[in-house]
């Protein structure tokens, strides 16, 4: 591939679709406690929260999601 091509694929936008709900909180929290008991990466970690993401999800580039 052709760095210019490269360059200019990376700026190509796309819509990045979210989700988020105190639902997924619990579930994420139940899934680290569980595995914590094997794996010291589950032993800290900040407190979650669901956030308002609105509709439609997020615009976002591959070259803003590396910055």
């Amino acid at each position: 591939m052709e760095i210019d091509s490269l360059v200019k694929s990376l700026s190509y936008p796309s819509l990045l679709a979210l989700s988020s709900s105190p639902e997924l909180v619990d579930d994420v929290l139940r899934y680290a406690t569980t595995h914590a008991k094997t794996r010291e990466a589950y032993w800290h970690h900040k407190t979650l929260t669901p956030v308002d993401v609105g509709k439609g999800g997020m615009r976002t580039t591959p070259a803003q999601g590396a910055a």
